[in-house]
């Protein structure tokens, strides 16, 4: 099974989607949603992400923020979804390890994550 995790603008096309219906226009995530929602791949954003987005879309009219919150995580019951939170041991593990200082934080916190999922930790691989 594969294991995608979104982006920031991933996540907000995704979230557009899930709670008013708007169309997804990348193709590659929709085929990614598609197969989290048959179950026969994983879909994945950061709580971190998710909470910059909930920001933006709070001062925005139209946006009820506990809605979105409540939607996300409840997506756990109806597809291959994970919402993964950042606590303080990934980010100290990722900054004191991994970090690298010509890509952008919230990409390369997309990048590690990724990886986690995957049991990759730097030469030791631990798989299921």
């Amino acid at each position: 099974m594969s294991y995608y995790c979104m982006n920031k603008a991933e996540l907000k096309s995704f979230i557009a989607y899930k709670s008013v219906g708007t169309e997804v226009e990348d193709r590659s995530l929709r085929i990614r949603i598609d197969e989290a929602e048959w179950w026969s791949g994983e879909l994945g954003a950061l709580a971190y992400l998710f909470s910059q987005l909930l920001e933006k879309l709070g001062k925005q009219d139209g946006y009820n923020c506990g809605e979105l919150i409540t939607l996300l995580y409840a997506l756990t019951d109806s597809m291959n979804f994970t919402l993964h939170e950042c606590d303080v041991a990934f980010v100290k593990f990722m900054l004191r390890n991994l970090r690298n200082r010509e890509i952008e934080l919230t990409d390369e916190l997309v990048e590690l994550q990724s990886h986690l999922v995957r049991h990759e930790y730097g030469t030791l691989r631990i798989g299921h």
